[in-house]
C-alpha cells in the first residue's frame, strides 16, 4: 500500500511539474537557386519543317515540343525537370528551346539528359562561366 502511495505522488508531482521549455533551433539557410535556360540544337536531314516550327523525323521523332529534359547531380539526384519548347527553324537546324528553374547551387557536377539521347555533364564551374546556359546539339 506504501508503495502505491508514493507512486501516486510522483505521478501527480510530475503532472503539477512546469513544461519544458522548448530549446531554440537555427532557422534553415536558403539554398541559393538559378534558372536555367537552353536549347537544343538538331542539325542536318533529321528536321521536319512547317512553316517556322519544326521537330525531329526517323531516329530524331522523339525531339520535339514536349520532349522530357532532366536535370540531376553528381549522385543522380533529380534537381528539375521540363520540357523542351516548340522548335524554331532555321538554316537547316530546328532549335527547341527550355528552361529549368529552381535549381539548387549545390552540385558539383549538373547531369542533363533531353529525351532519351544520352546525358551530359558540366562541372558546378562550367556552369558558372556559362552564366547557367545548358546549350546542346544533335546532327552535323
Amino acid at each position: 500500500m506504501k508503495r502505491l502511495v508514493l507512486v501516486l505522488a510522483l505521478v501527480v508531482a510530475g503532472c503539477n511539474a512546469p513544461a519544458a521549455t522548448p530549446v531554440p533551433t537555427a532557422a534553415p539557410t536558403a539554398v541559393p537557386t538559378h534558372v536555367i535556360t537552353g536549347q537544343l540544337t538538331l542539325i542536318g536531314f533529321s528536321t521536319v519543317t512547317l512553316a517556322t516550327q519544326c521537330f525531329g523525323k526517323g531516329g530524331y521523332d522523339d525531339l520535339k515540343e514536349g520532349a522530357t529534359v532532366t536535370l540531376r547531380d553528381q549522385s543522380s539526384t533529380i534537381l528539375a525537370s521540363t520540357a523542351l519548347g516548340a522548335g524554331v527553324a532555321s538554316a537547316g537546324a530546328c532549335t527547341f528551346p527550355f528552361t529549368l528553374t529552381g535549381v539548387p547551387d549545390t552540385a558539383s557536377f549538373y547531369v542533363i539528359e533531353v529525351s532519351h539521347r544520352g546525358q551530359v555533364t558540366k562541372s558546378h564551374a562550367e556552369m558558372v562561366d556559362a552564366g547557367w546556359i545548358f546549350d546542346l546539339t544533335i546532327g552535323s
